[in-house]
């Protein structure tokens, strides 16, 4: 009988210890989607690498970016599945040296261009 009752009793306080764990809390909310994917957008590099080895002032839509030293690079937020013009002017004669009409950067993409290099996306040299 003593043993019985022990029994039941190591029996009770294991039961009391299982059903008396913390409960669980809330789950927590998903994180937040990142910036570019709630703003539809990508980033676009502009490289300035050039075989004259010339700076080259940007221009991407129309807007003038200012000049980029010869082995740097302009980084843009663009909107993502527009296409974007971008051009690389020779700071020396002010004609279009490099150009692109179709850059086209996937939300929360890069794409990374130089005026030094066909792409894909058809960059055409027009003067050098």
């Amino acid at each position: 009988m003593k043993r019985l009752l022990m029994f039941v009793l190591v029996l009770a306080g294991l039961a009391s210890f299982a059903c008396g764990a913390a409960p669980v809390g809330p789950t927590p909310p998903p994180p937040a989607p990142p910036a570019c994917q709630v703003n539809n957008t990508g980033t676009l590099i502009a490289n300035v690498n050039n075989q004259a080895g010339q700076a080259r002032r940007i221009k991407m839509d129309s807007t003038d970016y200012g000049i980029v030293a010869w082995g740097a690079s302009k980084s843009f937020t663009v909107n993502a599945g527009l296409a974007h013009s971008l051009q690389w002017v020779s700071v020396i004669t002010g004609t279009v040296a490099t150009s692109t009409s179709q850059a086209i950067v996937n939300q929360c993409g890069t794409l990374s261009l130089s005026d030094s290099s066909s792409t894909a996306l058809a960059v055409v040299k027009t003067d050098e």
